[in-house]
């Protein structure tokens, strides 16, 4: 059939009659938003998200099958983007001092945020010191990013991920899931 394309990922096929919903995509909102330029309706954007890939295409002025592609590009790179805060415990407790296997925490967030509550060894990542820190991610074994409450820290591991930062992932639910399960002493904003 002409003008359509198959892709195979681990979850499922691809094509223009994918229900987006079905490809299970952590985040999706912010996904459509900022790697489709479909922002919600609450800034103008659509009352309900395009139900298929091809709707999704017809909907941002896209090729469908350059969706499907970066559709495909996507799913791929959701694949294990996500720890629980159990899971950085675990390897922050297990990977000590400097031992190279220790992740690499970089928090995400506002210098504000970052002022009121932070996981002790994180590195805010501001605009600043992002380029000389780029060459230290690239080489991490693993890279944790961290915000609030997953959002922005997903779509940062996801941005390094392209950036050639292969170990990057996201803190699930960000430091409002460390404070409640790991550290209840942490603040809470």
């Amino acid at each position: 059939m002409l003008g359509v394309t198959w892709i195979f990922t681990d979850f499922c096929m691809i094509d223009q009659d994918t229900v987006i919903a079905d490809l299970n995509m952590p985040h999706l909102a912010m996904v459509l938003d900022e790697i489709f330029n479909l922002p919600p309706a609450w800034v103008g954007g659509p009352k309900a998200h395009p139900e298929t890939v091809r709707a999704l295409a017809r909907e941002v002025g896209l090729d469908v099958n350059y969706v499907i592609k970066r559709l495909e590009g996507i799913v791929a790179m959701m694949q294990d983007i996500e720890w629980t805060a159990a899971q950085l415990k675990t390897a922050l407790d297990t990977h000590v001092g400097d031992d190279p296997a220790r992740p690499i925490l970089v928090d995400v967030r506002q210098r504000w945020e970052y002022d009121i509550c932070h996981i002790p060894g994180s590195i805010l990542l501001v605009e600043e010191n992002f380029a000389t820190l780029l060459p230290t991610l690239k080489a991490a074994l693993r890279v944790v990013t961290i915000c609030h409450h997953g959002v922005r820290s997903f779509s940062a591991a996801m941005y390094l991920r392209e950036q050639g930062v292969a170990s990057a992932v996201s803190l699930a639910g960000g430091v409002d899931q460390w404070a409640t399960s790991i550290d209840p002493a942490m603040p809470h904003y």
